[in-house]
Protein backbone atom coordinates (compact mmCIF):
# COMPACT_ATOMS: atom_id res chain seq x y z
CA UNK A 1 0.00 0.00 0.00
CA UNK A 2 1.21 3.83 -0.53
CA UNK A 3 0.39 4.65 2.57
CA UNK A 4 2.96 2.14 3.95
CA UNK A 5 5.68 3.59 1.54
CA UNK A 6 4.59 6.94 3.07
CA UNK A 7 5.15 5.85 6.64
CA UNK A 8 8.02 4.29 5.77
CA UNK A 9 9.55 7.64 4.53
CA UNK A 10 8.53 9.57 7.43
CA UNK A 11 10.17 6.87 9.85
CA UNK A 12 13.18 7.08 7.76
CA UNK A 13 13.48 10.34 8.01
CA UNK A 14 12.71 10.85 11.50
CA UNK A 15 15.50 8.10 12.07
CA UNK A 16 18.14 9.78 9.54
CA UNK A 17 17.70 12.92 11.99
CA UNK A 18 17.92 11.09 15.26
CA UNK A 19 21.36 10.58 14.31
CA UNK A 20 22.46 13.83 12.83
CA UNK A 21 20.98 15.18 16.55
CA UNK A 22 23.08 12.39 18.23
CA UNK A 23 26.40 13.39 16.51
CA UNK A 24 25.56 17.28 17.07
CA UNK A 25 27.93 18.27 20.27
CA UNK A 26 28.96 22.12 19.76
CA UNK A 27 25.31 23.95 19.92
CA UNK A 28 23.73 25.38 22.37
CA UNK A 29 20.95 23.70 24.45
CA UNK A 30 18.29 26.52 23.17
CA UNK A 31 18.95 25.69 19.77
CA UNK A 32 18.74 21.91 19.97
CA UNK A 33 15.55 22.20 21.59
CA UNK A 34 14.45 24.50 18.86
CA UNK A 35 15.33 21.86 16.21
CA UNK A 36 14.18 18.89 17.80
CA UNK A 37 11.01 20.88 17.79
CA UNK A 38 11.00 21.89 14.63
CA UNK A 39 11.32 18.26 13.01
CA UNK A 40 8.60 17.01 15.10
CA UNK A 41 6.23 19.24 13.94
CA UNK A 42 7.15 18.47 10.29
CA UNK A 43 6.93 14.81 10.74
CA UNK A 44 3.63 15.27 12.40
CA UNK A 45 2.41 17.63 9.26
CA UNK A 46 2.97 14.28 7.28
CA UNK A 47 1.76 11.96 9.32
CA UNK A 48 -1.22 14.62 9.74
CA UNK A 49 -1.66 14.53 5.52
CA UNK A 50 -1.72 11.49 5.41
CA UNK A 51 -4.08 10.85 8.02
CA UNK A 52 -6.31 13.01 5.49
CA UNK A 53 -5.61 11.18 2.27
CA UNK A 54 -6.58 7.99 4.19
CA UNK A 55 -9.56 8.68 6.71
CA UNK A 56 -11.07 11.87 4.86
CA UNK A 57 -10.09 11.09 1.18
CA UNK A 58 -10.72 13.44 -1.35
CA UNK A 59 -14.76 13.82 -1.72
CA UNK A 60 -14.80 12.19 -4.94
CA UNK A 61 -18.17 10.86 -5.75
CA UNK A 62 -18.25 9.98 -9.78
CA UNK A 63 -18.02 11.31 -12.83
CA UNK A 64 -21.60 13.22 -12.78
CA UNK A 65 -23.27 14.14 -9.67
CA UNK A 66 -26.89 15.50 -9.17
CA UNK A 67 -27.31 18.27 -6.27
CA UNK A 68 -30.01 20.41 -5.41
CA UNK A 69 -29.28 24.34 -5.73
CA UNK A 70 -31.87 26.95 -4.89
CA UNK A 71 -34.42 24.44 -5.04
CA UNK A 72 -33.29 23.01 -9.11
CA UNK A 73 -32.09 20.20 -9.47
CA UNK A 74 -28.44 21.07 -11.24
CA UNK A 75 -25.94 18.35 -12.98
CA UNK A 76 -22.44 18.50 -12.00
CA UNK A 77 -19.40 16.59 -13.12
CA UNK A 78 -15.86 16.03 -11.55
CA UNK A 79 -13.24 18.58 -12.91
CA UNK A 80 -9.85 17.40 -11.45
CA UNK A 81 -8.62 17.37 -8.14
CA UNK A 82 -7.57 20.62 -6.42
CA UNK A 83 -4.80 20.68 -3.97
CA UNK A 84 -5.22 23.17 -0.88
CA UNK A 85 -2.78 24.24 1.75
CA UNK A 86 -4.36 24.24 5.48
CA UNK A 87 -2.86 25.66 8.86
CA UNK A 88 -2.77 23.75 11.45
CA UNK A 89 -0.51 23.70 14.83
CA UNK A 90 1.63 21.04 13.41
CA UNK A 91 2.64 23.43 10.15
CA UNK A 92 1.32 23.84 6.52
CA UNK A 93 -0.23 20.17 4.99
CA UNK A 94 -1.54 19.92 1.52
CA UNK A 95 -5.05 18.07 0.88
CA UNK A 96 -6.62 17.41 -2.44
CA UNK A 97 -10.15 18.19 -2.97
CA UNK A 98 -12.49 16.79 -5.64
CA UNK A 99 -13.80 19.60 -7.58
CA UNK A 100 -17.30 19.55 -9.79
CA UNK A 101 -18.67 22.30 -11.66
CA UNK A 102 -22.32 23.35 -13.39
CA UNK A 103 -22.83 26.07 -15.78
CA UNK A 104 -23.16 28.49 -12.87
CA UNK A 105 -21.77 26.49 -9.70
CA UNK A 106 -18.72 25.06 -8.14
CA UNK A 107 -18.46 22.76 -5.80
CA UNK A 108 -16.30 20.53 -3.26
CA UNK A 109 -18.57 17.62 -1.59
CA UNK A 110 -15.64 17.35 1.15
CA UNK A 111 -16.49 20.53 2.31
CA UNK A 112 -20.16 19.90 2.92
CA UNK A 113 -19.44 17.07 4.36
CA UNK A 114 -16.45 18.30 6.76
CA UNK A 115 -17.79 22.15 6.86
CA UNK A 116 -14.57 23.75 8.44
CA UNK A 117 -12.07 22.56 5.60
CA UNK A 118 -13.94 26.03 3.98
CA UNK A 119 -11.46 27.67 5.86
CA UNK A 120 -7.78 27.39 5.68
CA UNK A 121 -7.39 27.61 9.52
CA UNK A 122 -7.85 23.83 10.67
CA UNK A 123 -10.02 23.92 13.63
CA UNK A 124 -6.49 23.37 16.05
CA UNK A 125 -5.46 26.68 14.89
CA UNK A 126 -8.49 28.21 15.54
CA UNK A 127 -8.88 27.17 19.03
CA UNK A 128 -5.33 28.38 19.86
CA UNK A 129 -6.00 31.30 17.95
CA UNK A 130 -9.04 32.46 20.36
CA UNK A 131 -6.98 30.88 23.19
CA UNK A 132 -4.05 33.16 23.00
CA UNK A 133 -6.70 36.11 21.55
CA UNK A 134 -8.72 36.24 24.95
CA UNK A 135 -5.82 36.62 27.34
CA UNK A 136 -3.67 39.18 25.19
CA UNK A 137 -4.19 41.78 22.80
CA UNK A 138 -4.18 40.45 18.88
CA UNK A 139 -0.96 41.77 18.17
CA UNK A 140 0.80 39.84 21.78
CA UNK A 141 -1.04 36.96 20.77
CA UNK A 142 0.26 37.13 17.22
CA UNK A 143 3.97 37.07 18.82
CA UNK A 144 2.86 34.15 21.38
CA UNK A 145 1.65 31.77 18.48
CA UNK A 146 4.84 32.52 16.72
CA UNK A 147 7.61 32.11 19.75
CA UNK A 148 5.77 29.28 21.42
CA UNK A 149 4.24 27.26 18.60
CA UNK A 150 5.54 28.18 15.06
CA UNK A 151 2.76 29.14 14.39
CA UNK A 152 3.13 32.60 11.83
CA UNK A 153 -0.83 34.59 12.17
CA UNK A 154 -1.31 38.04 11.43
CA UNK A 155 -2.60 39.85 14.37
CA UNK A 156 -5.60 40.86 11.78
CA UNK A 157 -6.55 37.31 10.71
CA UNK A 158 -6.22 36.50 14.54
CA UNK A 159 -8.88 38.88 15.45
CA UNK A 160 -11.24 37.45 12.56
CA UNK A 161 -10.87 34.55 13.43
CA UNK A 162 -11.73 35.27 16.86
CA UNK A 163 -14.42 37.44 16.12
CA UNK A 164 -16.39 35.17 14.00
CA UNK A 165 -15.95 32.04 16.51
CA UNK A 166 -16.73 34.95 19.30
CA UNK A 167 -20.03 35.68 17.40
CA UNK A 168 -21.27 32.02 17.56
CA UNK A 169 -20.62 31.67 21.02
CA UNK A 170 -22.35 34.95 22.03
CA UNK A 171 -25.02 33.79 19.71
CA UNK A 172 -25.47 30.13 21.43
CA UNK A 173 -25.97 32.11 24.88
CA UNK A 174 -28.57 34.62 23.42
CA UNK A 175 -30.35 31.65 22.48
CA UNK A 176 -30.92 30.13 26.23
CA UNK A 177 -34.36 30.24 27.85
CA UNK A 178 -35.22 30.10 31.07
CA UNK A 179 -37.19 27.41 30.37
CA UNK A 180 -34.73 24.89 29.28
CA UNK A 181 -34.75 21.62 32.03
CA UNK A 182 -31.82 20.38 33.85
CA UNK A 183 -30.91 17.04 35.39
CA UNK A 184 -30.98 16.93 39.39
CA UNK A 185 -27.14 17.59 40.28
CA UNK A 186 -24.56 14.35 40.75
CA UNK A 187 -23.98 16.12 44.24
CA UNK A 188 -26.07 18.04 46.60
CA UNK A 189 -25.44 21.83 46.47
CA UNK A 190 -25.88 23.38 50.30
CA UNK A 191 -25.04 27.03 49.59
CA UNK A 192 -24.86 28.83 45.97
CA UNK A 193 -24.02 32.12 45.92
CA UNK A 194 -24.93 34.62 43.26
CA UNK A 195 -23.48 37.97 42.66
CA UNK A 196 -22.91 40.97 40.36
CA UNK A 197 -21.25 44.41 39.70
CA UNK A 198 -20.38 46.44 36.87
CA UNK A 199 -17.20 47.77 35.29
CA UNK A 200 -16.35 50.26 32.89
CA UNK A 201 -14.46 50.13 29.09
CA UNK A 202 -13.89 52.33 26.53
CA UNK A 203 -16.09 51.73 23.64
CA UNK A 204 -16.02 53.41 20.39
CA UNK A 205 -18.19 56.49 21.26
CA UNK A 206 -17.67 56.70 25.61
CA UNK A 207 -17.45 54.53 28.46
CA UNK A 208 -20.02 51.68 28.86
CA UNK A 209 -20.77 49.53 31.73
CA UNK A 210 -20.03 45.40 32.08
CA UNK A 211 -21.94 44.23 34.08
CA UNK A 212 -20.43 40.96 35.22
CA UNK A 213 -22.52 38.10 37.19
CA UNK A 214 -20.52 35.29 39.41
CA UNK A 215 -22.07 32.11 40.65
CA UNK A 216 -20.53 29.48 42.92
CA UNK A 217 -21.08 27.37 45.89
CA UNK A 218 -19.07 27.43 49.69
CA UNK A 219 -16.99 25.00 50.85
CA UNK A 220 -15.41 25.28 54.19
CA UNK A 221 -12.18 23.70 54.98
CA UNK A 222 -11.12 21.95 58.01
CA UNK A 223 -10.47 25.23 59.79
CA UNK A 224 -13.76 26.09 59.07
CA UNK A 225 -12.36 29.13 56.20
CA UNK A 226 -14.80 29.19 53.55
CA UNK A 227 -13.85 29.32 49.45
CA UNK A 228 -15.78 30.10 46.27
CA UNK A 229 -15.81 26.92 43.98
CA UNK A 230 -17.10 25.72 41.08
CA UNK A 231 -17.23 29.00 39.04
CA UNK A 232 -18.84 30.50 36.31
CA UNK A 233 -19.53 34.19 35.04
CA UNK A 234 -21.72 36.11 32.67
CA UNK A 235 -20.70 39.38 31.30
CA UNK A 236 -22.34 41.65 28.91
CA UNK A 237 -22.91 45.51 28.20
CA UNK A 238 -26.37 45.61 28.51
CA UNK A 239 -29.65 47.12 30.46
CA UNK A 240 -30.33 45.97 33.76
CA UNK A 241 -33.42 43.98 32.90
CA UNK A 242 -31.46 41.84 29.68
CA UNK A 243 -28.58 41.23 32.54
CA UNK A 244 -30.98 39.88 35.27
CA UNK A 245 -33.02 37.43 32.49
CA UNK A 246 -29.07 36.33 31.49
CA UNK A 247 -27.94 35.87 35.40
CA UNK A 248 -31.43 34.14 36.36
CA UNK A 249 -30.62 31.31 33.36
CA UNK A 250 -27.21 30.63 34.19
CA UNK A 251 -28.28 30.17 37.83
CA UNK A 252 -30.85 27.78 36.21
CA UNK A 253 -27.85 26.27 34.56
CA UNK A 254 -25.93 25.86 37.58
CA UNK A 255 -29.04 24.15 39.93
CA UNK A 256 -30.54 27.13 41.34
CA UNK A 257 -33.67 25.17 41.87
CA UNK A 258 -31.82 22.46 43.83
CA UNK A 259 -29.90 24.52 46.28
CA UNK A 260 -30.71 24.23 49.82
CA UNK A 261 -29.97 28.06 50.10
CA UNK A 262 -29.75 30.83 47.94
CA UNK A 263 -27.06 33.73 48.77
CA UNK A 264 -27.31 37.24 47.11
CA UNK A 265 -24.05 39.38 47.68
CA UNK A 266 -23.75 43.33 46.55
CA UNK A 267 -22.56 46.65 47.14
CA UNK A 268 -25.90 49.09 47.73
CA UNK A 269 -26.41 49.80 44.33
CA UNK A 270 -30.09 50.14 43.37
CA UNK A 271 -30.29 48.11 40.28
CA UNK A 272 -28.50 45.26 42.05
CA UNK A 273 -31.14 44.79 44.48
CA UNK A 274 -34.13 45.11 42.01
CA UNK A 275 -32.56 42.46 40.11
CA UNK A 276 -31.92 39.95 43.00
CA UNK A 277 -35.75 40.80 44.33
CA UNK A 278 -36.97 39.78 40.93
CA UNK A 279 -35.20 37.10 40.20
CA UNK A 280 -34.05 35.79 43.64
CA UNK A 281 -37.02 36.74 46.46
CA UNK A 282 -36.45 34.19 48.74
CA UNK A 283 -32.47 34.51 49.06
CA UNK A 284 -30.14 35.78 51.44
CA UNK A 285 -29.68 39.01 50.77
CA UNK A 286 -25.78 40.51 52.05
CA UNK A 287 -24.23 43.67 51.70
CA UNK A 288 -20.83 43.18 51.16
CA UNK A 289 -18.53 44.13 54.41
CA UNK A 290 -16.25 45.81 52.39
CA UNK A 291 -18.52 48.32 50.63
CA UNK A 292 -20.03 48.54 54.40
CA UNK A 293 -17.28 49.48 56.03
CA UNK A 294 -16.47 51.86 53.50
CA UNK A 295 -20.02 53.96 54.12
CA UNK A 296 -18.50 53.80 57.75
CA UNK A 297 -15.29 55.37 56.97
CA UNK A 298 -17.16 57.98 54.79
CA UNK A 299 -19.33 59.22 57.77
CA UNK A 300 -16.06 58.66 60.32
CA UNK A 301 -14.13 61.18 58.10
CA UNK A 302 -17.21 63.53 57.92
CA UNK A 303 -17.44 63.38 62.01
CA UNK A 304 -13.43 63.83 62.41
CA UNK A 305 -11.75 65.11 59.73
CA UNK A 306 -9.78 62.14 59.06
CA UNK A 307 -9.43 58.23 59.74
CA UNK A 308 -6.18 59.19 61.57
CA UNK A 309 -7.25 60.90 63.90
CA UNK A 310 -7.17 58.82 67.28
CA UNK A 311 -10.14 59.64 68.94
CA UNK A 312 -12.27 58.81 65.80
CA UNK A 313 -10.12 55.78 64.96
CA UNK A 314 -11.34 54.40 68.58
CA UNK A 315 -14.73 54.95 67.75
CA UNK A 316 -14.54 53.90 64.27
CA UNK A 317 -13.56 50.45 66.10
CA UNK A 318 -16.80 50.68 68.00
CA UNK A 319 -18.93 51.49 65.08
CA UNK A 320 -17.53 48.41 62.92
CA UNK A 321 -18.07 45.98 65.73
CA UNK A 322 -21.81 47.35 66.14
CA UNK A 323 -22.11 46.85 62.38
CA UNK A 324 -20.40 43.51 62.70
CA UNK A 325 -23.34 42.20 65.03
CA UNK A 326 -25.67 43.68 63.02
CA UNK A 327 -27.27 46.34 65.80
CA UNK A 328 -28.01 48.96 62.85
CA UNK A 329 -30.35 50.97 65.26
CA UNK A 330 -27.91 51.23 68.16
CA UNK A 331 -24.80 52.16 65.12
CA UNK A 332 -27.45 55.25 64.41
CA UNK A 333 -28.02 56.31 68.27
CA UNK A 334 -24.19 55.83 69.00
CA UNK A 335 -22.75 58.22 66.02
CA UNK A 336 -25.81 60.50 66.67
CA UNK A 337 -24.86 60.86 70.47
CA UNK A 338 -21.20 61.14 69.15
CA UNK A 339 -22.52 64.35 66.73
CA UNK A 340 -23.80 66.20 69.93
CA UNK A 341 -20.36 65.47 71.72
CA UNK A 342 -18.94 66.56 68.73
CA UNK A 343 -20.72 69.38 69.08
CA UNK A 344 -22.04 68.98 65.02
CA UNK A 345 -25.21 71.50 64.30
CA UNK A 346 -28.32 69.76 63.42
CA UNK A 347 -29.25 71.82 60.00
CA UNK A 348 -25.27 72.50 59.49
CA UNK A 349 -24.21 70.62 56.06
CA UNK A 350 -22.04 68.27 58.05
CA UNK A 351 -24.93 67.05 59.85
CA UNK A 352 -27.04 66.96 57.17
CA UNK A 353 -24.33 64.75 54.84
CA UNK A 354 -23.78 62.15 57.93
CA UNK A 355 -28.14 61.71 58.33
CA UNK A 356 -27.70 60.85 54.41
CA UNK A 357 -24.99 58.55 55.39
CA UNK A 358 -26.46 56.72 57.85
CA UNK A 359 -29.81 56.01 55.92
CA UNK A 360 -27.64 53.95 53.98
CA UNK A 361 -27.25 51.07 56.77
CA UNK A 362 -30.78 51.84 58.08
CA UNK A 363 -32.15 50.75 54.30
CA UNK A 364 -30.14 47.47 54.26
CA UNK A 365 -30.27 46.89 57.88
CA UNK A 366 -31.58 42.95 57.15
CA UNK A 367 -28.77 42.91 54.66
CA UNK A 368 -25.92 43.97 57.32
CA UNK A 369 -26.49 40.98 59.77
CA UNK A 370 -22.33 39.80 59.45
CA UNK A 371 -22.07 38.41 62.66
CA UNK A 372 -25.23 35.54 62.10
CA UNK A 373 -24.04 35.05 58.58
CA UNK A 374 -20.53 33.68 58.83
CA UNK A 375 -21.88 31.66 61.90
CA UNK A 376 -24.27 30.42 59.58
CA UNK A 377 -21.46 29.80 57.12
CA UNK A 378 -22.18 32.73 54.68
CA UNK A 379 -20.12 34.66 52.93
CA UNK A 380 -19.86 38.44 53.79
CA UNK A 381 -17.71 39.38 51.10
CA UNK A 382 -17.82 39.78 47.33
CA UNK A 383 -14.07 39.06 46.52
CA UNK A 384 -15.53 36.70 43.90
CA UNK A 385 -17.26 39.04 41.40
CA UNK A 386 -14.59 42.24 42.41
CA UNK A 387 -12.04 39.54 40.68
CA UNK A 388 -14.12 38.76 38.19
CA UNK A 389 -14.26 42.55 37.15
CA UNK A 390 -10.63 42.30 37.43
CA UNK A 391 -9.47 39.23 35.72
CA UNK A 392 -12.58 38.63 33.65
CA UNK A 393 -12.85 42.53 31.91
CA UNK A 394 -10.14 44.75 33.23
CA UNK A 395 -6.69 43.10 32.33
CA UNK A 396 -7.64 42.53 28.82
CA UNK A 397 -9.97 44.83 27.77
CA UNK A 398 -8.61 48.10 29.64
CA UNK A 399 -5.32 48.41 28.94
CA UNK A 400 -3.70 51.45 27.23
CA UNK A 401 -5.53 53.13 24.07
CA UNK A 402 -7.54 50.56 24.04
CA UNK A 403 -11.44 51.01 22.44
CA UNK A 404 -14.20 48.46 21.62
CA UNK A 405 -17.48 47.97 19.46
CA UNK A 406 -20.21 46.81 21.48
CA UNK A 407 -20.04 43.50 19.36
CA UNK A 408 -15.75 43.12 19.42
CA UNK A 409 -16.23 43.28 23.67
CA UNK A 410 -18.72 40.70 23.47
CA UNK A 411 -16.94 38.41 21.83
CA UNK A 412 -13.63 38.78 23.69
CA UNK A 413 -16.10 38.63 27.36
CA UNK A 414 -17.96 35.42 25.61
CA UNK A 415 -14.37 33.66 25.13
CA UNK A 416 -13.21 35.15 28.69
CA UNK A 417 -16.18 33.59 30.78
CA UNK A 418 -16.26 30.37 28.94
CA UNK A 419 -12.28 30.00 29.79
CA UNK A 420 -12.91 30.98 33.32
CA UNK A 421 -16.13 28.99 34.21
CA UNK A 422 -13.96 25.98 32.69
CA UNK A 423 -16.85 25.74 29.74
CA UNK A 424 -13.62 26.01 26.91
CA UNK A 425 -14.99 22.34 25.52
CA UNK A 426 -17.84 24.86 23.96
CA UNK A 427 -15.02 26.94 22.07
CA UNK A 428 -14.21 23.60 20.97
CA UNK A 429 -17.27 22.05 19.65
CA UNK A 430 -18.53 25.77 18.08
CA UNK A 431 -15.05 25.46 16.53
CA UNK A 432 -15.32 21.70 14.87
CA UNK A 433 -19.05 22.85 13.68
CA UNK A 434 -18.50 26.03 12.14
CA UNK A 435 -18.29 26.53 8.59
Amino acid sequence: MEILSNKNEIINQFESFFENIMDTTEIRITDLTKNIKGKMLELGAKVLEKWFEQNIGTGYEGCKINKMINGENEKLRFINHVEKTFISSLGEIRVKRSYYQSKSYAYYPIEEKHTWLKDEYLPDVKELSCYVSMLEPYEMASEMLKKVGGINISSSTLQRITKSIGEKLVENEDNLTADSSYEKPPKNIDKLVISCDGTCINTENEWKEVKNGAIYEIKANIKGELHAINKSYISRIENCQDFGRRLYIESRRRYLGYAKEVITIGDGAKWIWDLFNNYYPNSIEIIDWYHATEHLWNIIELMFGNRENEQGKIFEKKCEDLLYEGLISLLRVTIIDKMKELSIKEGSTRYASIIKALNYFITNENRMRYAEFEKRGYPIGSGVIEGACKHLVQIRMKRSGMKWSIKGAHDILQLRCLYLSNRWNEVEDVIESAA
